[in-house]
Order: structure tokens, then C-alpha cells, then sequence
């Protein structure tokens, strides 16, 4: 289902890494009629699944997911996985407030519209919604 390129540390240094090559064609290459529906969707679905699986399993996140960062190879049906140079190691403190935030825009729509529409002249609105939804224990989110 997915695919990390192997590194060559022999080729590497502090400042470099050098990884084998992958083949696959950037995700913002599926845009369009072109690719069918369900390979968009399926691929969507594996870049929410990783990156949450990172996050909350892992604790450890390539913090840069650009379209050019995932490969998708159309004929082994792989997702190649790229540049994990900027990644970033998560607490469980950390990952309690981003569980609580994913949890709040999933169930609020009132919170999720405050956040995609505020504007640094309407600071109040996120603060608003936020206080209409409800926190979640701990324990929901980290056994």
C-alpha cells in the first residue's frame, strides 16, 4: 500500500540524504477526469491514513506533506512516501490537543466554519464556536 524510498547512508552526510529512487507521478498529477474517482479517493484516504497513523501512533510526523512529498505509482498501485528531512517528534501532550482539534472540526460545524473563515479582524469567532463544543477526555483519545 505504501512505499519509503531506501536510504544510502554511505551517500548521505548530516546535511544530505540520499534515497533510492521510486517511481510514481505526483498526487496533483490524479486532478482531474482523467483518473477515475475512486483512485483520487482511495489515494486521498491513504494520505488522511498515514498521516494520522504518524501522528498518533508513531509520534512522529513528516511535518511537510506537499503534493510533490507523495508518489503514486500507477502500476504497483503503491504510495511512495518523500523527504522525511523536516519531521517533527510529538508528545503526548501535543497529541492530545491535535486529537481534540481533529475531534472538534469533525463534530462542530460551527467550529470547522470559524476556523476556515477567520480573518485576523474576526479573532473572536473561533473563540466563539469553540466554547459550543464539548472537550474530550483524555482517555477517548490516548488509552
Amino acid at each position: 500500500e505504501f512505499e519509503c524510498p531506501m536510504p544510502f547512508p554511505e551517500l548521505s552526510t548530516g546535511r544530505v540524504l540520499t534515497m533510492a529512487f521510486i517511481a510514481g507521478v505526483t498526487v496533483d498529477k490524479l486532478c482531474g477526469s482523467h483518473v477515475a474517482q475512486g483512485v483520487r479517493n482511495d489515494v486521498a484516504d491513504r494520505i488522511i491514513r498515514v498521516k494520522f497513523e504518524e501522528l498518533f501512533t508513531w509520534r512522529f510526523m513528516n511535518s511537510d506533506p506537499h503534493f510533490g512529498n507523495f508518489l503514486f505509482n500507477t502500476t504497483t498501485r503503491k504510495l511512495g512516501l518523500l523527504d522525511f528531512g523536516c519531521a517533527k517528534t510529538f508528545t503526548d501532550a501535543q497529541r492530545r490537543n491535535l486529537a481534540r482539534l481533529v475531534l472538534a472540526l469533525a463534530g462542530s460545524v460551527a467550529l470547522a466554519m470559524a476556523v476556515l473563515s477567520n480573518t485576523p479582524s474576526q479573532p473572536s469567532s473561533i473563540a466563539n464556536a469553540t466554547s459550543l463544543a464539548e472537550p474530550t477526555p483524555a482517555s477517548m483519545i490516548i488509552g
